[in-house]
């Protein structure tokens, strides 16, 4: 896979049940974290100085019930 630049992931849950959770990339060989804590809501937006990755994942540490992900995004916008 070629790696791919991003600076922008943005979770939608149909209910806000996600508590703790991790934002990882995958780039040379090995997982490196992007987020690691806490937010409320239903929509979940991060931020950051652009990377490149090959693959993206959250893992979910604590959530009220069963986690429901309606859609998971990954980014590369302009920066102004």
């Amino acid at each position: 896979r070629t790696p791919q630049r991003f600076n922008e992931i943005v979770i939608f849950e149909h209910k806000a049940n996600i508590k703790k959770y991790e934002l990882e990339y995958f780039s040379g060989g090995k997982w490196t974290s992007l987020f690691a804590g806490e937010k409320s809501g239903r929509v979940k937006q991060h931020k950051f100085a652009a990377v490149k990755g090959e693959k993206v994942r959250i893992k979910i540490n604590s959530s009220d019930t069963a986690p429901s992900i309606a859609e998971f995004e990954v980014y590369d916008e302009p920066t102004l």
